[in-house]
C-alpha cells in the first residue's frame, strides 16, 4: 500500500513542479497550435471526463458563434 501511495504522491509532486494542478476551484485550459496551424484548447478539471467534454463543446459552440459573427 505504501508503494501505491508513494507513486500517487510522486505523480502529483512532479505535475506540481512542472505545471499547475486543477482543483475544485481552478479549471486549467491548455492552448497550443498544432500542425497546419490548427488551434487546440484542452480542458483539465477534477470533475471528470463527461464534464470536460460538456465544457469543451460549450466553449467550441461559443467560439464558432463569435467567429461566424466576425466573418459576417
Amino acid at each position: 500500500m505504501n508503494l501505491l501511495l508513494n507513486s500517487i504522491y510522486e505523480f502529483f509532486k512532479e505535475q506540481f513542479l512542472y505545471a499547475q494542478i486543477p482543483s475544485n476551484k481552478k479549471l486549467l485550459i491548455e492552448y497550443y497550435t498544432g500542425f497546419g496551424g490548427r488551434k487546440f484548447l484542452i480542458f483539465h478539471s477534477l470533475f471528470g471526463r463527461q464534464v470536460n467534454d460538456a465544457l469543451s463543446r460549450a466553449i467550441a459552440y461559443l467560439i464558432a458563434k463569435k467567429i461566424t459573427l466576425m466573418l459576417q
